[in-house]
């Protein structure tokens, strides 16, 4: 029995399909390595839920719409989304994570509009290292609308950076290593905290006003 995140993904190219898999790290994660396999758009994450048992869940979902299952050896199904979120959230609820492990975050977006202000995404409501037994992760919470419930919820294992956010390690150290090591243009490589015309103008600063060079010749030369 293992947590993980149990996803749907829609991919442009197939509309009428979804995918229904699950992942021990992120689901974000998950669909940026789908999208390298010779598809000719990327897959997007339109819900996900972390689950006590991810295999479970995910073999529950499946046979539920066995029916609608494209081809026997992939996980494409042709049902409406709605159907599909409300199948996902119907299973998650008797393998909830538990509340404990859930609790194991830490707010950082306060820290981030102190250092990075304008550059932030106006939505973001909630930004959080958050860190399980196998995975630290960027939780981002945005809505468009304050008076109304939708959200959307990015989150980025950070393992994409290496070894250098190992699950192991208290989060409170993982916490400050985001917070005091990676700089802006680190950011842009990796998460979506900035806004388009911030991300231009960090490219712009490092790769064309010579910040990057300087980051690499005190990296080669300590």
């Amino acid at each position: 029995m293992a947590e993980g995140f149990v996803y749907i993904l829609l991919n442009p190219s197939f509309p009428d399909q979804v995918k229904i898999g699950l992942t021990t790290q992120t689901s974000e994660l998950r669909a940026k390595q789908l999208s390298s396999t010779g598809v000719p758009t990327p897959f997007i994450v339109i819900y996900d839920e972390l689950v006590s048992d991810c295999e479970l869940v995910e073999s529950r979902l499946h046979k539920r719409f066995a029916g609608y299952r494209v081809s026997p050896n992939r996980e494409f199904f042709r049902v409406p989304v709605r159907e599909a979120i409300r199948a996902l959230q119907g299973e998650a609820i008797t393998h909830g994570v538990q509340e404990i492990k859930l609790s194991n975050r830490v707010e950082i977006l306060p820290n981030l509009k102190q250092k990075y202000g304008e550059y932030l995404k106006p939505d973001i409501v909630i930004a959080e290292i958050v860190q399980l037994p196998d995975v630290c992760f960027l939780e981002i919470v945005r809505r468009s609308y304050h008076h109304l419930h939708d959200e959307i919820i990015e989150r980025v294992d950070l393992a994409i950076m290496g070894d250098s956010f190992p699950p192991t390690c208290p989060i409170d150290a993982n916490t400050k290593r985001f917070l005091e090591e990676l700089d802006e243009y680190d950011l842009i490589m990796v998460t979506p905290l900035f806004t388009e015309d911030a991300c231009k103008r960090i490219a712009y600063e490092w790769e064309v006003g010579g910040k990057l060079k300087q980051k690499q010749d005190l990296s080669s030369n300590p």
